[in-house]
């Protein structure tokens, strides 16, 4: 299956539900319709007849039929206690939902009143709308569903009467396999695997082994339930080997929480299994979708960038996440924003004075507005209020010890130094010290025709070519005085910088203004980039250290100028 697109069935409104050919988990909330997703599925296929053409050995279909508790099941079979009549849509008319399958071919499914006899009671099935004239039908390939009836525990089925041996099994290669992974799993080795029924309840498998009382009976819950889902898909590996050599396999394992009675590392494992198996697509073609609560494992499928559909409960419908990731999932859950969730974690940022941190805040902002990583990384960033110069720093976060362990932090220098990765030091944009930089940027600005003061922020600021002109005429006279000192021999730069930052201050808000400019040209365009992918790249250097994931602000994130 390639998509399914509701129209409305229950809290499924209007909502594309896509996935992929291996592996798919279907997370959420309780009342998300999960389960129906599986229901549908299970709907939009029909059982492959012993008669099909494509089949070199119909034996495989009586096994499958015979060791899986549910096949090609349909939506009133796994409804039927459901009341209303099964009815998902009420007052609906029309198609519920579209499938479409992965040839690219798509149908539409009503509702179909299934009422048998005039004093049965009503009850609604969901059947494909064909084309009037269309030879069309339900494509037909294996389902196995595994609904939750598969958890009941062996001690607590009272009914001996009705525990009963199959007479078909698998063939020997495929219990075997089954075997394998059971092992590799549980570390136990089972003898003379052998399909069992208990009741009407689920199918599974009797053995023995060679531990004293380790058998069938006496596995757990867990276990058990493991050996099913393993059988079931095998079952459909043994499917895709009866087809003739150039026909297209394709089959479906459906699972409704996957995670009832399995240990996270179970979990994993199991999923590694699948991985496994899908690695050989075109050898199975097993389409495997599970529902979930498991954080260990959507964190490991996400990881691994498998596909994950993580559904919103919005009280009259069903909103689908986009582009799930733990960070919004655990956000959603919790139902508190990102700053909540790391209000007692920081990441330190050292620079050399407040002029540094003033410049780094601007840009900052400027570039969170293009970066939902830099966005949500801004209410962890903390600026140390400190001042010290460039060859401090470097000498402190040149320290080893202190930078991985006791201050694992970033080191904010001004443009006119050079950066060290290895160091955690980054650089400011500017090429020179934050006031110089903005100041000559200022000036540029008058010397050009330019629409920055043209803007109403400007103009409305009292901010003019006049304004900055006369502020050009003391700052030309610093930098007069600091060429007249370095020729006298006379230390220049602490007294001119004392100076510089005493004007910088005094028309700060001007300031403010001139650098957003700049941060918005397109010529300094790559320069800001820069800057942004060194800071990235520092924050995923000491995030993890802090207590903070690197989700955050992912190292797949590029920004996103508009």
């Amino acid at each position: 299956m390639k998509k399914i697109h509701f129209n409305t069935y229950k809290k499924l409104k209007n909502i594309d539900i896509s996935l992929s050919l291996g592996i798919n988990a279907i997370a959420g909330g309780n009342g998300t319709c999960k389960t129906s997703i599986l229901h549908v599925l299970g709907n939009s296929y029909q059982q492959v007849k012993s008669t099909d053409s494509r089949l070199e050995n119909s034996d495989c279909l009586k096994v499958i039929n015979a060791i899986n508790y549910s096949v090609n099941p349909k939506i009133e079979s796994l409804t039927r206690g459901d009341k209303a009549k099964n009815d998902p849509a009420p007052g609906e008319k029309g198609a519920f939902y579209t499938a479409t399958y992965n040839d690219g071919t798509s149908l539409s499914f009503r509702k179909h009143d299934s009422r048998a006899g005039l004093k049965a009671k009503s009850r609604y099935s969901i059947k494909p709308t064909y084309k009037s004239g269309a030879k069309e039908s339900l494509p037909a390939a294996p389902v196995i569903y595994l609904g939750l009836s598969r958890l009941v525990p062996f001690g607590e089925f009272l009914d001996d009467d009705k525990i009963s041996n199959q007479k078909v099994s698998l063939p020997q290669k495929h219990l075997s396999a089954i075997a394998d992974n059971f092992r590799k799993m549980t570390n136990i080795e089972t003898v003379s695997l052998k399909p069992q029924n208990m009741g009407s309840i689920k199918k599974r498998a009797d053995f023995t082994t060679s531990t004293e009382g380790v058998d069938s009976n006496t596995i757990s819950a867990g276990q058990d339930n493991l050996l099913i889902i393993l059988t079931a898909l095998e079952s459909l590996a043994y499917y895709h080997e009866s087809l003739k050599s150039d026909e297209v396999s394709e089959s479906l394992l459906l699972i409704d929480e996957i995670e009832a009675t399995l240990h996270p590392a179970f979990q994993i494992e199991l999923a590694r299994i699948f991985e496994e198996y899908f690695d050989k697509f075109d050898k199975y073609g097993i389409q495997v979708v599970f529902t979930t609560h498991s954080l260990t494992l959507l964190e490991y499928l996400i990881k691994s960038r498998q596909s994950v559909i993580y559904l919103m409960d919005n009280i009259v419908d069903v909103l689908q996440m986009e582009s799930p990731d733990m960070l919004k999932i655990n956000m959603h859950l919790k139902q508190i924003s990102h700053k909540d969730i790391y209000i007692d974690k920081i990441v330190p940022i050292f620079s050399e004075d407040e002029e540094a941190r003033f410049v780094f805040r601007i840009l900052a902002d400027q570039l969170a507005r293009n970066s939902t990583g830099m966005r949500q990384a801004l209410s962890i960033f903390h600026l140390v209020k400190c001042s010290m110069g460039s060859d401090n720093l470097r000498l402190l976060f040149g320290d080893d010890a202190m930078r991985q362990s006791t201050i694992s932090a970033i080191c904010l220098l001004d443009g006119d130094q050079t950066e060290d990765p290895s160091k955690n030091i980054v650089a400011l944009p500017g090429k020179n010290s934050p006031e110089k930089f903005i100041f000559d940027y200022g000036i540029d600005l008058v010397n050009r025709d330019d629409s920055f003061w043209r803007e109403d922020t400007v103009i409305n600021s009292g901010y003019s070519k006049p304004f900055l002109s006369k502020i050009k005429e003391p700052y030309s006279s610093l930098l007069k005085e600091a060429e007249n000192k370095a020729a006298e021999g006379l230390e220049k730069d602490g007294y001119v910088r004392k100076q510089l930052k005493s004007l910088f201050n005094d028309n700060k808000e001007l300031m403010k203004l001139i650098l957003i400019r700049w941060a918005n040209d397109d010529e300094n365009r790559a320069e800001l980039t820069h800057f942004y992918h060194s800071l990235h790249s520092m924050f995923l250097k000491v995030s993890k250290w802090h207590g903070i994931p690197n989700e955050l602000w992912p190292k797949t994130e590029q920004i996103s100028w508009t």
